[in-house]
């Protein structure tokens, strides 16, 4: 395990001296190009004012009130909107299932007192009757 961690701690030294110097290396061309080259300067300045600006921006009144609208609508469209449509949808299933339930009770009293009328009443009446009942039982056929 000593040779591991020896090995280890080579091995990042080199590597974090290779990346100081190349950090070096880079610092001095930077200095160089900036010296010499008029546009670098240029060019470094424009980005160092434009990070400016953004900041500045950032930092303003109308930069919060934007990201504030910008996080209440994606509160409303991740969170307030499926769960509303969570309980649209579950209110209309129970709501069907009620409505099939009274349907289905409906229809067996239906069924039942017209079975006694027949079972009553016989003749022209019994038959207009019964044709009546099934024909309006009928609708609640529908609701089941």
């Amino acid at each position: 395990m000593g040779l591991f961690e020896d090995v280890g701690n080579g091995i990042y030294d080199f590597a974090s001296d290779t990346l100081d110097n190349i950090g070096n290396i880079v610092s001095e061309l930077n200095g160089m190009a900036r010296d010499n080259i008029p546009i670098v300067r240029d060019v470094e300045d424009s980005i160092h004012g434009a990070y400016d600006w953004g900041m500045d921006q950032l930092r303003s009144n109308e930069a919060y009130s934007k990201i504030e609208k910008d996080l209440e609508r994606a509160l409303i469209c991740t969170l307030y909107v499926p769960a509303k449509k969570r309980a649209i949808t579950r209110i209309i299933k129970g709501f069907d299932k009620e409505v099939k339930e009274i349907g289905e009770k409906t229809k067996k009293t239906i069924d039942s007192v017209n079975n006694q009328i027949d079972s009553e009443i016989k003749g022209e009446f019994s038959t207009a009757t019964q044709d009546s009942v099934n024909k309006e039982n009928l609708k609640w056929e529908q609701l089941v």
